[in-house]
């Protein structure tokens, strides 16, 4: 039978695997610099997340403006 620790393990990998299976998946050639301060894009970032535009930075910016403002993809409605 099932204990609350293992009820609570269940919901947590329930809401991780529905939180990645929604993420944003970039796609394409990776630019250098980053469409929103034109800083260099880190060719570590480039390469694990092929198609990216902008740094760690910004693109941090964007996900807590999407947030703010109910969007949730990234992108600032």
């Amino acid at each position: 039978m099932a204990d609350e620790a293992d009820i609570a393990n269940e919901d947590v990998e329930l809401a991780l695997s529905a939180a990645l299976a929604k993420r944003v998946q970039y796609s394409g050639e990776s630019a250098l610099y980053c469409e929103e301060c034109g800083d260099k894009i880190p060719a570590g970032r480039r390469k694990i997340l092929p198609g990216v535009t902008t740094c760690a930075d910004c693109q941090g910016v964007r996900e807590r403006e999407a947030k703010r403002y109910g969007g949730g993809n990234g992108e600032v409605p």
